[in-house]
This record gives C-alpha cells, sequence and structure tokens, in this order.
C-alpha cells in the first residue's frame, strides 16, 4: 500500500512530466491538471517553480515549461544536477547518449526522492570536465553553476523597482497584513486607509499585494516582495539568514523569498527546501546545500545583507 508521501511523489513527477510534454498554456489547464492529481495547484507550481522547470505568469494566465539543463551542484565536484523539462524517455535519453559515446558518466534510474514536495532530483554523476561533452552527446543545454549565473541578476529590492502606483479596487475582498507574522488578518477591524502590506482577492490574482505609504499605493509585481519591503520592530527575527558552517539559508515560512531569489537557492542543491514546523502557522523553510557567495547575494538582494552566521 503506498504512502501518501509515495502517492504525492508519483503525482508531482506525473505533473512535471505532462507539463514538458505540453510545453505550456493556460493555468487553468495548469490548475485542472493539478486537480486530477489531487495536488495543491499553489504548492505545486511553488516547487516547480523552485526547481527550475516551469515558469508561471499567473496574472497573464499563462505557464511554460523550461528547456533541459545540466548544471553543477556547489562544492560537489562528480555530482550534476538535471533541471526544465522532463518528457517522456528522458533517462533513456541520457543514458543511450553516455553509452553511445563511452562516456565515464552514471545516471541514476532512481531519481532522488523529494518526499512528496516535489518533483524527484535526476543526478548525474560525473566528471564535471565531461559535462559539456555528456550534454551535447544528449542534446541539452549545459549552463555551469546555474545557482550562481541566477544569483548574479539579483536586483535589489525596493518598491520602486518591484512595484507600480495603481489604486486597488476596494469592492474586492482585502485584509492587512501583519508586519511582524506576515499572516493576513481578515477578520480583523481594519482601518481602510493605513499605511502598510494589503492583500487582494482579485479576479486575476487572489494573492495581490499592495504596499501603502505617504498617500501612495504600490501593486507589487509578487506578493513575496512585501515582508522584505515593510519596516519592521527592531527585535524582530529577520525574514531570511544565513548559517555558513551548516551552508543553510533559513526562511520564515511566511515570507517565502521572492522566485528568482528561491530558485537561486534550490539549485544550489536540486531540492525543495526542508520544512521546519514549530506550531501551528509558525514554521521555517531552509534551503540545503547554498554556499557562501549565493547566500550573500540574496540576502542583499533583500535587504538583508548582515544576517550571517
Amino acid at each position: 500500500m503506498p504512502t501518501d508521501a509515495t502517492r504525492r511523489q508519483d503525482a508531482h513527477d506525473t505533473l512535471l512530466w505532462w507539463c514538458s510534454e505540453v510545453g505550456g498554456g493556460h493555468t487553468h489547464a495548469f490548475l485542472d491538471a493539478c486537480r486530477h492529481l489531487a495536488l495543491d495547484p499553489w504548492h505545486a507550481s511553488w516547487a516547480l517553480s523552485q526547481l527550475g522547470h516551469v515558469e508561471f505568469d499567473w496574472r497573464a494566465g499563462r505557464f511554460a515549461t523550461a528547456p533541459t539543463v545540466l548544471t553543477t551542484i556547489p562544492g560537489v565536484g562528480g555530482r550534476l544536477l538535471i533541471c526544465g523539462a522532463r518528457p517522456a524517455g528522458l533517462l533513456q535519453d541520457l543514458q543511450d547518449a553516455t553509452e553511445q559515446h563511452g562516456l565515464d558518466v552514471d545516471v541514476s534510474e532512481a531519481p532522488c526522492h523529494q518526499y512528496g514536495e516535489g518533483p524527484a532530483t535526476i543526478l548525474i554523476d560525473a566528471d564535471p570536465a565531461d559535462a559539456a561533452t555528456f550534454a551535447a552527446a544528449a542534446v541539452i543545454m549545459f549552463v555551469p553553476s546555474a545557482h550562481s549565473r541566477l544569483a548574479g541578476l539579483l536586483f535589489d529590492v525596493d518598491a520602486d523597482t518591484v512595484g507600480e502606483a495603481e489604486e486597488p479596487d476596494e469592492r474586492f475582498p482585502h485584509a492587512p497584513i501583519d508586519h511582524d507574522t506576515f499572516q493576513v488578518l481578515w477578520d480583523s477591524d481594519r482601518d481602510d486607509g493605513r499605511d502598510g502590506l494589503w492583500r487582494y482577492r482579485t479576479f486575476d490574482d487572489p494573492r495581490a499585494t499592495y504596499l501603502r505609504g505617504d498617500g501612495i499605493s504600490l501593486r507589487l509585481c509578487a506578493a513575496e516582495f512585501g515582508p522584505y519591503l515593510v519596516q519592521r520592530h527592531d527585535d524582530s527575527e529577520p525574514a531570511a539568514r544565513y548559517v555558513q558552517a551548516n551552508r543553510l539559508l533559513i526562511v520564515d515560512g511566511m515570507a517565502p523569498l521572492p522566485k528568482l531569489h528561491a530558485r537561486a537557492a534550490a539549485l544550489c542543491s536540486g531540492r525543495v527546501p526542508l520544512r521546519q514546523h514549530f506550531a501551528p502557522g509558525v514554521f521555517e523553510d531552509h534551503y540545503v546545500n547554498v554556499d557562501s557567495d549565493t547566500a550573500g547575494r540574496i540576502l542583499a538582494s533583500l535587504g538583508l545583507g548582515d544576517q550571517h552566521s
């Protein structure tokens, strides 16, 4: 009898296969596929996006699968990672390329389980010096240090770079967001005119997030930027921090990293972050094997440059 984690693991792998075969389409189709597989669509899209498999534009209502890519893993010289599209027969194609070209490459026939939190990880044992030759033989892209390249694209996050002036439509359900817990206070006695973060459930985005201040409302391009823009109490725990001794990037679960930041962190291992629960609604996401350069750029981009230990 399969466990629930095994069922969810198989469902995530099937979802990635489906996305890879169709290539892209309307997010309504993606939502239908998630429901058919009994997966939470928001969690599934979060996992697929972080791992570099699928891109989502929720406001435009579109998704697209990324090309299959071979990349390196920081600190692990003899191991490579496959991300992007995973169409039917990919593993066999990789093995055939190895045999036909006589390469000393070991393609695992059993991808690494993600314990039901996302699609399995495909790891390749090989000398990095052979990576480009192997990728060319398998007709896939080779992008060394993808995590570092993504981190290098990160800009300094501020209200001007991630927001645009827009007055929210007060007819939609809306509520303030607590600046310390990042919880949406749907049941609060709110003052609709107060400054701070606000969540709106609009037709095109149920997580539309606005930042109000000095009489101006900015709609953020993604809800994830919100916690990194608000003023918090001086004694508040930082939303993200890095433990260098353990190569861990630790993120408040209610303040998930923005998409590109999360992908740079996740591609350091090819794993979704390990979720650590402490109490109902209180948890952290631990990104593993994150090198100090990548972690430093992520934190600096979010205005948390001194959160190292």
